[in-house]
């Protein structure tokens, strides 16, 4: 089992469900982000994330994308349940905007360790 993998699994618990795509989405995202230097307004996950997660995979683009956007609302949804979700995205969040928004969040704490709206906050503060 990877470290995204297990990292997917202290969210959710012991899922039945195939947790490897959102593992790889997040593996795929944090590389993404770091390795092109790109804010994550520019990520476009259908385009940046899923096609490269699809052949790693030997899935289709559409269940890769559709798999993902699933255990992302999962994982919204049990962050919020658990009262955990300041700890991960780093804000005391009740809604998001979408799916993306919670891979890419997801994708920081797992490469970083600390939410990623703190880290923002912080940043932004620090260059005043």
């Amino acid at each position: 089992m990877t470290k995204a993998e297990l990292f997917v699994r202290s969210i959710l618990g012991p899922a039945r469900c195939d947790i490897r795509p959102l593992a790889a989405a997040i593996e795929v995202t944090a590389e993404f982000l770091q390795a092109h230097s790109v804010g994550t307004d520019d990520l476009l996950v259908t385009k940046d994330v899923y096609p490269p997660v699809a052949r790693r995979l030997g899935k289709s683009t559409g269940a890769v994308s559709k798999c993902v956007e699933r255990l992302s609302k999962l994982c919204w949804e049990t962050l919020q349940l658990r009262g955990a979700v300041e700890h991960y995205l780093g804000a005391p969040l009740t809604s998001i905007s979408g799916y993306r928004e919670v891979l890419i969040c997801l994708s920081f704490f797992w490469q970083y360790g600390c939410g990623y709206y703190a880290w923002v906050s912080r940043s932004s503060v620090a260059a005043l």
